[in-house]
């Protein structure tokens, strides 16, 4: 991001043109379907006003309403209108990228011990749940990504041997399986070593080096993942994530028991979505308002 450059307003209107549009057409549809499937005497504007306009991920209790994997936007929407300022820092100072996440993380910890509990529905109601379903839980993922972008604008290294990939998914593999080893749903203190392998091994020993790999490498999974197939199913995926569980998975579920072809008919509602509303509506408003 060029600082003498930036234009806040245009940064945000790309940020929602992206993101928003589908999510409130998908939310919509989702709560006026279960509205009607379950004969609910009234609409319940309150928790649906919570839902498109995304802060119910700040609250425990409401995290799995609507879309229910829709609580991870929250994280998402958070990091970008945060980002600005996280850029202008680290113009000044490298250093902020161990400086921020660490702050953050600390802020989290303060929210919670200040309101844990005490608000309704549950809002930054436990460390656990600071820790897995907020943006000061997981930054860290969000400034190992940065990191990764400063990697590249300031090395030209490149390899065809594919050590970043495959090292990575090997990294990944093996974490993911300390991983189950080591959940066992307990609080925060009593399972220091999952969060600590989940929130900071994992990105930066698994993702971070697999990212760079894709991007920098010459490898069978760049070559295998840059085929037009994937690259569609690629393009489409944010709607695949909108619709792979909740009310249209439910419907496909009443048509047919056989996973492979609800698999496959969410696929194609993913693409014709990202088709038909989220390509033209995304380059509609970045036209308009841009």
């Amino acid at each position: 991001m060029d600082g003498k450059n930036f234009h806040f307003g245009r940064y945000m209107v790309n940020r929602i043109a992206r993101v928003y549009p589908i999510y409130f057409i998908l939310t919509t549809i989702t709560f006026l379907g279960t509205w009607y499937y379950e004969k609910q005497h009234s609409f319940d504007w309150a928790l649906y006003g919570m839902n498109v306009s995304f802060l119910r991920g700040f609250f425990d209790d409401l995290k799995f309403t609507g879309i229910a994997q829709g609580w991870s936007l929250t994280v998402e929407e958070t990091f970008y209108f945060a980002a600005p300022l996280f850029f202008m820092l680290l113009r000044k100072s490298k250093y902020y990228l161990i400086i921020l996440p660490i702050m953050i993380s600390a802020l989290g910890f303060g929210i919670v011990h200040l309101f844990g509990n005490s608000l309704s529905f549950g809002f930054f109601a436990s460390d656990n749940f600071m820790l897995e379903y907020t943006f000061l839980g997981r930054c860290f993922e969000f400034f190992i990504g940065i990191a990764i972008v400063f990697v590249m604008r300031k090395s030209a290294l490149f390899t065809k041997f594919g050590w970043f990939t495959y090292g990575g998914l090997t990294t990944m593999a093996i974490l993911v399986y300390l991983m189950s080893l080591l959940d066992n749903d307990g609080a925060v203190s009593q399972n220091i070593p999952f969060y600590f392998v989940y929130l900071f091994l994992l990105p930066l020993l698994g993702i971070a080096p697999l990212l760079f790999g894709l991007i920098q490498e010459n490898t069978l999974v760049k070559s295998f993942f840059s085929n037009r197939v994937w690259v569609l199913l690629g393009k489409s995926s944010y709607a695949f994530y909108l619709v792979h569980m909740g009310i249209f998975k439910f419907k496909l579920d009443t048509l047919t028991d056989n996973y492979f072809l609800i698999f496959i008919a969410l696929n194609i509602l993913a693409i014709a979505i990202y088709l038909f509303l989220e390509k033209p509506l995304n380059k509609f408003i970045r036209g308009r308002f841009t």
